[in-house]
């Protein structure tokens, strides 16, 4: 019987939930699984490939990719990706304003979870009560289905798949145990001043930061913010 490699692992702080977790290093499965994602154009799919290798790296128990927040995600992997090949990457950009192309390093370690603007996840709505919200779960981005929907549809889905717990008084509902359609019928009762506070809260989701900072050929000072894994590289 051959010998089995050992690998070593590293700690990562979850940022939304401050989790510390435990990873390997990507091996050559996740290299492929990388690459063959690479040469689909199907955005589910490359999500798909993220998640399973972030799911295979994970060596921390009971801790699944799709209960996260979907910016854990992209935090985990750019960590993943840091250990297994390089926590620095090239990137190019065209400057719109002399159309010349600067090539810069972009180094992961420096890469920031922001979020621009604080709310509440615990929304009143009145007759004392109040809906418990969280950040969208890593599940509903990767299903395929969620690609094709009507834009009012997508923050529906988002919204369902974001509402925990609904209280009255001292009563309290797991969202997760509500049938589809009472969930979407308490939707569509809640006031309209309060769904203000609910899309404020998704407006606040917080999401990835690095910046590069430049002066161009024409003196003037630039500023490119990177926010998605997309900014960073593709499968890089």
């Amino acid at each position: 019987m051959l010998p089995k490699l050992s690998q070593p692992t590293f700690d990562v702080v979850i940022p939304t939930t401050k989790q510390t977790i435990k990873v390997r290093p990507m091996l050559v499965k996740e290299e492929k699984i990388l690459l063959m994602a690479k040469q689909s154009d199907d955005r589910a799919d490359q999500l798909n490939a993220i998640k399973q290798v972030c799911n295979n790296c994970m060596v921390t128990p009971n801790v699944k990719v799709d209960d996260l927040a979907f910016v854990d995600m992209e935090y985990l992997f750019l960590k993943i990706r840091s250990y297994s090949i390089s926590n620095k990457t090239k990137a190019s950009y065209r400057d719109n304003e002399d159309e010349k192309v600067y090539n810069f390093e972009i180094d992961f370690d420096k890469v920031e979870v922001k979020q621009d603007t604080e709310s509440n996840p615990v929304i009143d709505l009145g007759d004392n009560i109040s809906l418990v919200l969280r950040y969208p779960p890593v599940s509903v981005y990767t299903d395929k289905e969620f690609f094709n929907l009507s834009d009012d549809k997508v923050f529906e889905t988002v919204l369902l798949s974001s509402m925990t717990k609904i209280f009255e008084n001292d009563k309290a509902y797991d969202c997760k145990n509500v049938q589809k359609k009472e969930l979407l019928e308490f939707i569509d009762s809640i006031p309209a001043k309060q769904y203000e506070k609910i899309q404020e809260f998704f407006n606040s989701i917080p999401s990835l930061y690095y910046a590069i900072e430049y002066k161009n050929e024409k003196g003037t000072e630039r500023k490119i913010e990177l926010r998605t894994l997309e900014d960073f590289f593709t499968f890089g």
